[in-house]
């Protein structure tokens, strides 16, 4: 997919965040929070929530109506790394994005494992089955 078919995957797709009890609070607050600040600038943002509050879904929930392509999270270490895959593989009918119905399909962000040197990243792409 190139940037304008990730846009308008990230844009046009819906994804039950805002009035989601499945959520934990501060992922909708934080989710609220981040879109808020993308709506009036393109600066770089910081996240910081506590152990538990679900810092990996939060992950996954960023990129719905305000990524305009690929998203690339970079993990510190191996465990980070699975973890946050893990809950973000929309292929895994355990995921986050289906055990908290973000996403009403399997239609979703595909999550690919790269690993150059040290660093461990894991990117979103949308798939379409």
């Amino acid at each position: 997919m190139d940037n304008a078919e990730l846009r308008e995957f990230f844009a046009d797709t819906t994804a039950n965040i805002a009035g989601n009890y499945q959520l934990r609070e501060p992922q909708r607050d934080a989710y609220q929070a981040i879109f808020q600040h993308f709506e009036e600038t393109n600066d770089a943002c910081y996240v910081q929530l506590p152990v538990g509050c679900g810092k990996s879904g939060l992950m996954g929930l960023t990129p719905f109506q305000i990524s305009t392509g690929r998203v690339l999270i970079v993990a510190p270490n191996l465990t980070i790394r699975k973890t946050v895959y893990d809950e973000l593989d929309v292929s895994n009918p355990d995921c986050f994005f289906s055990r908290r119905g973000v996403l009403s399909t399997q239609d979703g962000p595909l999550s690919v494992n790269l690993k150059q040197a040290q660093t461990y990243t894991t990117v979103i792409t949308p798939t379409l089955s």
